[in-house]
């Protein structure tokens, strides 16, 4: 999958890019001398707040740029139907005593293949592997959720919906910062190691705190419907968030 080697675009190497990969490498060449933890988190933050910048702008004045906002608009409409049912499929094996891990590694290919779609794409690259990254977190919750390691569990929580609720953020959050990963290793074979890694958990930080959480509707009911209606009704939201796209006002009430 993602077998286009360049992002298209037209703006991609103009304007807010040419800046944010001017800061990239600039943060590139100091990062490793850069002893203060406060100070390099600064910097990695600058580099991911530039390049999150010159995706909204991009978006901004061409909604269609790079298919992304239309194919994570299709993706996240796809994880609110499916999420709900993997989530619900996979708790109900392990609190039967029947999850293997080969049978978890198939479901979460299923899983990431359902949501991803057929597409070859940059843009697709990017959203099988969130969806993936996505799918793994839900099942280490729903493991940690029955297996707390003496851990009291949180008053009120439902292994179940804490799961589906903190997949569903990352896949958005994480499809973006793939995304603007292949935009940083663009400018080198340096862009994918460790500084852009840095960058790279920013990007993530930004997106999850910028997704609206599903479950704060659903008071306790984690049944797969109730999760993937309320899901599907915040999808345009949470990609419009995690793009830095103005909120649709068209349909407002």
């Amino acid at each position: 999958m993602g077998t286009s080697t360049r992002v298209p675009g037209p703006r991609a190497g103009a304007g807010p890019w040419r800046a944010a990969h001017r800061r990239l490498r600039d943060w590139q060449r100091v990062a490793t001398h850069i002893q203060d933890d406060a100070s390099a988190h600064e910097a990695a933050g600058a580099v991911a707040t530039a390049y999150l910048t010159a995706l909204a702008a991009d978006l901004r004045d061409d909604p269609g740029a790079f298919g992304l906002a239309a194919a994570l608009r299709a993706a996240g409409v796809r994880l609110a139907v499916v999420l709900p049912r993997f989530v619900h499929e996979q708790h109900g094996r392990l609190v039967a005593g029947t999850a293997t891990e080969e049978a978890a590694a198939e479901a979460l290919r299923a899983f990431a293949d359902r949501v991803a779609g057929d597409g070859a794409l940059v843009v697709d690259s990017a959203i099988r592997r969130a969806a993936t990254c996505a799918g793994a977190l839900a099942l280490a919750r729903l493991r940690d959720g029955l297996d707390p390691a003496g851990l009291p569990p949180t008053p009120g929580e439902i292994p179940e919906r804490a799961a589906f609720c903190a997949a569903y953020a990352l896949f958005f959050a994480d499809a973006v910062h793939r995304f603007l990963a292949t935009l940083m290793a663009e400018r080198g074979p340096a862009a994918a190691l460790g500084p852009a890694a840095a960058v790279g958990g920013r990007i993530v930080a930004h997106g999850l705190a910028a997704v609206p959480n599903p479950c704060a509707a659903t008071g306790g009911d984690a049944s797969p419907a109730a999760l993937g209606e309320r899901a599907a009704a915040l999808v345009d939201v949470a990609v419009r968030r995690v793009l830095g796209l103005p909120p649709d006002t068209e349909h407002a009430a």
